[in-house]
Protein backbone atom coordinates (compact mmCIF):
# COMPACT_ATOMS: atom_id res chain seq x y z
CA UNK A 1 0.00 0.00 0.00
CA UNK A 2 1.19 3.36 -0.94
CA UNK A 3 1.34 6.56 1.23
CA UNK A 4 -1.31 8.16 -0.62
CA UNK A 5 -3.48 5.35 0.60
CA UNK A 6 -2.51 5.24 3.89
CA UNK A 7 -3.86 8.55 3.85
CA UNK A 8 -7.12 8.00 2.55
CA UNK A 9 -7.98 5.33 4.91
CA UNK A 10 -7.35 8.01 8.32
CA UNK A 11 -10.51 8.32 9.91
CA UNK A 12 -12.23 12.28 9.31
CA UNK A 13 -10.96 13.42 12.49
CA UNK A 14 -7.28 12.62 11.94
CA UNK A 15 -7.80 14.02 8.72
CA UNK A 16 -9.19 17.03 9.68
CA UNK A 17 -6.40 17.40 12.46
CA UNK A 18 -3.92 17.05 10.24
CA UNK A 19 -5.21 19.28 7.38
CA UNK A 20 -5.67 16.44 5.52
CA UNK A 21 -9.63 16.61 4.78
CA UNK A 22 -9.84 17.47 0.77
CA UNK A 23 -6.02 16.89 -0.68
CA UNK A 24 -5.25 13.56 -0.37
CA UNK A 25 -8.88 12.79 -2.32
CA UNK A 26 -8.02 15.32 -4.81
CA UNK A 27 -4.68 13.75 -5.51
CA UNK A 28 -6.04 10.42 -5.71
CA UNK A 29 -8.67 11.39 -8.31
CA UNK A 30 -6.51 13.44 -10.82
CA UNK A 31 -5.82 10.35 -13.04
CA UNK A 32 -9.35 9.44 -13.55
CA UNK A 33 -10.12 13.19 -14.03
CA UNK A 34 -7.46 13.08 -16.73
CA UNK A 35 -8.94 10.19 -18.51
CA UNK A 36 -12.12 11.62 -18.54
CA UNK A 37 -11.09 14.93 -20.37
CA UNK A 38 -8.36 13.21 -22.88
CA UNK A 39 -11.81 11.42 -23.73
CA UNK A 40 -14.11 14.67 -24.00
CA UNK A 41 -11.00 16.34 -26.12
CA UNK A 42 -11.20 13.05 -28.52
CA UNK A 43 -15.33 13.21 -28.71
CA UNK A 44 -15.17 16.91 -29.17
CA UNK A 45 -12.14 16.38 -31.68
CA UNK A 46 -13.88 18.53 -34.33
CA UNK A 47 -15.42 21.25 -31.82
CA UNK A 48 -11.69 21.70 -30.72
CA UNK A 49 -10.56 21.62 -34.06
CA UNK A 50 -12.44 24.45 -35.45
CA UNK A 51 -12.03 26.24 -32.33
CA UNK A 52 -7.95 26.53 -32.74
CA UNK A 53 -8.84 27.33 -36.67
CA UNK A 54 -11.17 30.03 -35.20
CA UNK A 55 -8.31 31.37 -32.81
CA UNK A 56 -6.24 31.95 -35.38
CA UNK A 57 -3.75 29.15 -35.26
CA UNK A 58 -4.21 27.60 -38.88
CA UNK A 59 -2.90 31.42 -40.24
CA UNK A 60 0.46 31.83 -41.12
CA UNK A 61 3.08 31.35 -37.92
CA UNK A 62 4.11 34.63 -38.19
CA UNK A 63 1.18 36.10 -36.90
CA UNK A 64 -0.20 33.15 -34.90
CA UNK A 65 -1.74 34.19 -31.03
CA UNK A 66 0.04 32.75 -27.89
CA UNK A 67 -1.57 30.38 -26.01
CA UNK A 68 -1.55 29.83 -22.44
CA UNK A 69 -1.92 26.61 -20.79
CA UNK A 70 -3.48 27.07 -17.45
CA UNK A 71 -3.66 25.48 -14.15
CA UNK A 72 -3.54 24.51 -10.49
CA UNK A 73 -1.04 22.03 -8.90
CA UNK A 74 -1.45 18.79 -11.05
CA UNK A 75 -3.32 20.69 -14.11
CA UNK A 76 -0.46 23.38 -14.22
CA UNK A 77 2.13 20.57 -14.80
CA UNK A 78 -0.19 18.63 -17.23
CA UNK A 79 0.18 22.47 -18.97
CA UNK A 80 3.97 22.94 -18.52
CA UNK A 81 4.24 19.08 -19.81
CA UNK A 82 2.50 19.59 -23.08
CA UNK A 83 3.57 23.52 -23.63
CA UNK A 84 6.84 22.38 -26.09
CA UNK A 85 4.49 19.86 -28.06
CA UNK A 86 2.31 22.45 -28.37
CA UNK A 87 4.42 24.79 -29.93
CA UNK A 88 5.56 22.55 -32.14
CA UNK A 89 2.48 21.48 -33.54
CA UNK A 90 0.99 24.80 -33.14
CA UNK A 91 3.93 26.38 -34.74
CA UNK A 92 3.17 29.72 -31.83
CA UNK A 93 4.43 30.94 -28.30
CA UNK A 94 2.39 28.54 -26.00
CA UNK A 95 2.90 29.10 -22.06
CA UNK A 96 2.42 27.18 -18.99
CA UNK A 97 1.24 29.59 -16.40
CA UNK A 98 -0.07 28.99 -13.00
CA UNK A 99 -3.80 30.47 -12.39
CA UNK A 100 -2.47 31.82 -9.75
CA UNK A 101 0.01 33.94 -11.55
CA UNK A 102 -2.36 34.94 -14.40
CA UNK A 103 -5.22 36.27 -12.14
CA UNK A 104 -2.97 38.59 -9.86
CA UNK A 105 -0.62 39.28 -13.12
CA UNK A 106 -2.84 39.02 -15.98
CA UNK A 107 -1.74 42.96 -17.35
CA UNK A 108 2.13 42.03 -17.36
CA UNK A 109 1.44 38.63 -18.86
CA UNK A 110 -0.61 39.92 -21.59
CA UNK A 111 0.41 42.11 -23.73
CA UNK A 112 -1.76 45.19 -25.73
CA UNK A 113 -3.56 44.35 -28.37
CA UNK A 114 -2.73 40.40 -28.74
CA UNK A 115 -4.86 37.81 -29.14
CA UNK A 116 -5.30 34.89 -26.60
CA UNK A 117 -7.68 32.32 -27.31
CA UNK A 118 -8.69 30.34 -24.46
CA UNK A 119 -9.55 26.20 -23.93
CA UNK A 120 -10.59 24.78 -20.94
CA UNK A 121 -10.82 21.36 -20.43
CA UNK A 122 -12.13 19.81 -17.19
CA UNK A 123 -9.36 20.60 -14.64
CA UNK A 124 -10.36 23.72 -13.66
CA UNK A 125 -12.17 22.49 -10.29
CA UNK A 126 -11.26 24.90 -7.50
CA UNK A 127 -12.11 28.22 -9.23
CA UNK A 128 -15.16 29.07 -11.20
CA UNK A 129 -14.57 29.44 -14.82
CA UNK A 130 -15.43 32.98 -14.77
CA UNK A 131 -12.91 34.13 -11.98
CA UNK A 132 -10.37 32.62 -13.94
CA UNK A 133 -11.42 33.64 -17.15
CA UNK A 134 -13.66 36.71 -16.85
CA UNK A 135 -11.37 39.01 -19.30
CA UNK A 136 -11.77 36.09 -22.05
CA UNK A 137 -12.30 37.66 -25.27
CA UNK A 138 -12.83 34.10 -26.43
CA UNK A 139 -13.83 31.32 -24.80
CA UNK A 140 -14.01 27.29 -26.02
CA UNK A 141 -15.41 25.35 -22.81
CA UNK A 142 -14.95 21.79 -22.49
CA UNK A 143 -17.20 20.06 -20.17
Amino acid sequence: MNALSELLKLPDAEKRSRGLVHTPAEIAQQPDTWKSTFDLFKQKRAEVKEFLVSAGLAVDPRVRPTVFLVGAGTSDYIGQSLAYLFRKTWLCEVVAVPSTDLLTHMDELCAPDRKYPRLLGRSCRSHPFEEVWGRAPRLFVLS
